[in-house]
C-alpha cells in the first residue's frame, strides 16, 4: 500500500518534468479515507508525499543547486563524473531507502564511503524480504543501472508479490 502510494505520486512529479529529491520517511504521509458513496464501507489508509519546497524542473537540475540530507546522499551527488548524472533516478534512489526503513523498522545512516561503496544497495540485498531484489535495483550506484521509473520500481514490486 505504501509503496503503491509513494511511486504514483512520484511517477505524476517526474511526468510533469520535475523531481522531488527530497523522499524520506518524514515526507510520506498518512491518512484514513472514507468512501463517499459507500459511507459504511471502513475507511482506507492512503500514503502522499508532501513538502515539495525543494522539487526542481528535471532540466533545471545539477550537483550544485541540489540539496540532499545527509543520511540519504546519493552516488551520483558524491561523484556525478563516476556514478551519473542526477535526474529522476534520485527519487528511484530516495524511493529505494524509504522502503528499506520500512523493510528495517528503522531509518539507517550511511556515511559518504558506506554510499560510494553500495552499502544500501548491500544492507537491502542482505535482507529477507521477497522485496530485496526490487530494492536494491533502485538502490544501484550507478545511475544507468537503477530502477528508472516509478512504473518499473512497481512492476518489481509487484512480481515479487507474485512469486
Amino acid at each position: 500500500m505504501v509503496a503503491h502510494s509513494v511511486l504514483q505520486g512520484i511517477a505524476f512529479i517526474h511526468k510533469e518534468g520535475y523531481v522531488h529529491k527530497d523522499i524520506h520517511p518524514g515526507n510520506v504521509f498518512s491518512s484514513l479515507i472514507r468512501d463517499k458513496k459507500v459511507p459504511a464501507k471502513d475507511p482506507v489508509i492512503v500514503f502522499k508525499i508532501g513538502d515539495l519546497g525543494i522539487t526542481n524542473l528535471e532540466t533545471e537540475m545539477d550537483v550544485f543547486n541540489t540539496m540532499v540530507g545527509r543520511w540519504m546522499i546519493p552516488p551520483e551527488f558524491l561523484k556525478p563524473d563516476q556514478f551519473g548524472k542526477i535526474g529522476k533516478q534520485v527519487d528511484m534512489y530516495h524511493a529505494g531507502l524509504v522502503f528499506l526503513s520500512l523493510l528495517l523498522g528503522r531509518i539507517p545512516t550511511f556515511t559518504e564511503k558506506d554510499i560510494l561503496d553500495g552499502g544500501p544497495r548491500i544492507m537491502a540485498e542482505r535482507l529477507n524480504s521477497i522485496y530485496s531484489p526490487a530494492i536494491s535495483k533502485a538502490l544501484r550506484r550507478h545511475v544507468e543501472n537503477r530502477t528508472q521509473t516509478a512504473l518499473e520500481f512497481w512492476k518489481d514490486i509487484s512480481s515479487a508479490r507474485t512469486k
